[in-house]
């Protein structure tokens, strides 16, 4: 599988009912939208996290096949596995972008 045959893999989650009548909080990248409502993802230069949903895939299995990750997990594994330059005129030596990090949703969320 390649990075370009990511989005046939991934697994869509279907609407589970009308959105909520208040609008909720995000914090982190994960969520962020720009000004058409698509969600923003990490430059695939600047994360490993292709390689990590496409090891998820090609080496996970679940109850009915691979394990295939949800979009918003794949844009979490995107983000959490993204990398910026420690000098910007040298691309050879990169950091993570995040350290550490919590993901809280709501009871049966997962």
């Amino acid at each position: 599988m390649t990075a370009l045959d990511l989005t046939d893999t991934l697994v869509e989650v279907e609407n589970l009912g009308p959105r909520p009548d208040f609008t909720p909080s995000f914090l982190g990248p994960v969520w962020r939208t720009d000004e058409d409502g698509d969600f923003i993802y990490p430059d695939p230069a600047l994360t490993g996290g292709l390689q990590v949903i496409e090891f998820i895939v090609d080496n996970m299995q679940g109850p009915d096949g691979p394990w295939v990750p949800t979009f918003e997990q794949a844009r979490f594994l995107l983000w959490w596995y993204a990398v910026r330059p420690v000098d910007l005129d040298d691309d050879d030596e990169t950091v993570w972008v995040y350290r550490n990090g919590v993901i809280q949703k709501v009871k049966g969320w997962g």
